[in-house]
């Protein structure tokens, strides 16, 4: 819920202006691969140990880097 909040009125501002002026690509981007690698780390424990009750398990790690990875690829949709 937390992390749905903070993205919240950056998706807004950057709708509105239709850009990401004053807003560094590169939190975009450190934000989007901390999402990937956090999600990637999830699938990839869980084939090591070739149980995939993990991610069910442990829906906040999925969720918040899921979460991310959405809003990210909104953000970089007005970066460019």
């Amino acid at each position: 819920f937390i992390t749905i909040t903070k993205y919240i009125p950056q998706v807004v501002l950057n709708y509105k202006r239709q850009s990401t002026e004053g807003w560094s690509i590169w939190n975009i981007l450190l934000d989007f691969m901390g999402g990937v690698l956090s999600t990637l780390q999830l699938v990839l424990d869980c084939w090591n140990i070739d149980d995939w009750e993990g991610i069910v398990g442990d829906p906040a790690k999925f969720g918040l880097g899921f979460v991310s990875i959405i809003f990210d690829v909104s953000a970089f949709y007005y970066a460019l």
